[in-house]
């Protein structure tokens, strides 16, 4: 015996659509719900900031989404981290897909990443680099 379905694709995507964006926003329905650390939300705000830098030099978004294992160079105040918390703190974000790492140790920022930074911070690179300067860990 056969069973015929006849699966509809459109309401299919959209269900799958609904799904991701559940995941992604966390629960308040703006992906700005998330639970970090100090730490992870530092890391995840200076991550962010080069992106923004990057793609506000002429960087394409591609590459500019792209950072080297020695990234912390790049950032007067991640450089004075010691390096095995860093990597920690890197990998849980990576728990929480805001980042892709890969095993070399670059990585890069999701869009769930992106899409969390700029839900929070409407303003971009200004309204950033503020919290950045006023952040105590």
């Amino acid at each position: 015996m056969k069973i015929k379905v006849d699966i509809n694709r459109v309401a299919l995507q959209n269900a799958i659509e609904e799904a991701i964006n559940k995941k992604i926003t966390s629960g308040n329905g703006d992906g700005t719900n998330m639970h970090l650390t100090k730490d992870q939300d530092f890391l995840i705000c200076q991550i962010y900031k080069m992106y923004l830098q990057s793609v506000k030099s002429g960087n394409s978004k591609v590459d500019s989404k792209r950072f080297s294992s020695d990234f912390c160079l790049n950032s007067d105040k991640l450089v004075k981290w010691n390096r095995q918390d860093l990597m920690m703190t890197l990998n849980e974000l990576g728990v929480k897909n805001l980042v892709h790492i890969y095993i070399g140790g670059s990585f890069y920022i999701t869009d769930e990443g992106i899409y969390y930074m700029e839900n929070r911070f409407k303003n971009g690179l200004d309204e950033v680099t503020d919290f950045i300067a006023k952040f105590i860990p």
